[in-house]
């Protein structure tokens, strides 16, 4: 399968049992890891899951999150490069509901030459990445 870039919804959608892409994302997860693939996210993926999380649900939502993704998961460490071109590419477009950390993920997505993502997210699928689940 190669590589697959995870996205914030995803993990959101996995850990929080009211979430409407709940079932969608345990599914794809299961599917993902039964085909071998090697989950990578970013930094700033990380500390939004974390920030959303315990905002919303409470550290224990945190807890769960830790234990279902990080075991297997590589983080790809946001520096000050990618940092930069996202921030760039954030101000141009001018799109308000787009984040910095989605942003910084086009930019690692394209360096790391991983050709999908798991999110519930369509402004990955809009910005031209094949997404899973369809």
């Amino acid at each position: 399968m190669g590589q697959v870039y995870l996205d914030t919804s995803a993990f959101y959608a996995a850990v929080v049992r009211d979430d409407a892409n709940h079932v969608a994302a345990r599914e794809t997860f299961a599917r993902l890891m039964a085909e071998g693939a090697e989950f990578v996210t970013s930094s700033y993926v990380v500390q939004e899951t974390v920030a959303l999380l315990q905002n919303r649900w409470g550290i224990e939502a945190v807890r769960d999150w830790q234990r279902l993704a990080e075991p297997g998961l590589a983080i790809h460490w946001v520096e000050e490069d990618i940092h930069e071109r996202a921030l760039i590419a954030l101000l141009a477009a001018g799109e308000r509901r787009i984040s910095l950390a989605d942003w910084s993920s086009f930019e690692i997505i394209r360096e790391l030459g991983i050709e999908t993502a798991f999110t519930f997210d369509r402004h990955f699928r809009n910005r031209g990445f094949e997404v899973v689940p369809g």
